[in-house]
């Protein structure tokens, strides 16, 4: 209770001085609107406790922003349905092993945007091939320079199908 009015209050006067429009604290990702936060205590907690203690503020901060991007590196594939159940979830970011991250690209697809530490294998412009048909994905892509940039962002816009 007090760290939901903590997190009301501050965002509050946060998006009142300085705008909606933010990059997100971890990983860095662009937000039109909405909060941010790390949910990294719920692999501790069970599916039941996750409702009762969690769920009603995460759905509160929800609604009241406008969405909610939700980070999480434990062990908490027994929360992905109660994820499921907050509002204008834009977007998951797990840090799990790949073969947990593949099973969560598969999961999420149909509910929200994921950007999560497993990207794919190989080339990046490969990476969208390895992604369940309508994913939206948010890849982490690096360059050395920007020829490389350039380079990979044109293999990447052929491979995303734009």
């Amino acid at each position: 209770m007090k760290i939901k009015s903590l997190l009301l209050s501050f965002f509050d006067a946060w998006f009142e001085r300085y705008g909606k429009e933010y990059i997100a604290h971890y990983p860095y990702y662009y937000m039109n609107c909405g909060i941010t936060l790390s949910e990294d205590e719920v692999g501790s907690m069970s599916p039941q406790m996750f409702i009762q203690f969690a769920l009603p503020s995460l759905v509160e901060l929800s609604e009241h922003f406008g969405g909610i991007g939700i980070h999480c590196c434990a062990t908490a594939r027994h929360q992905w349905d109660n994820f499921l159940k907050i509002p204008n979830l834009k977007l998951i970011n797990l840090v799990q092993p790949a073969e947990i991250t593949i099973e969560a690209y598969k999961f999420f697809t149909k509910h929200t945007c994921q950007m999560h530490n497993w990207c794919g294998e190989g080339e990046p412009h490969t990476w969208p091939r390895q992604y369940p048909e309508g994913a939206r994905v948010v890849m982490q892509v690096y360059a050395a320079d920007k020829d490389q940039a350039v380079e990979l962002a044109e293999k990447l816009w052929v491979a995303c199908g734009r």
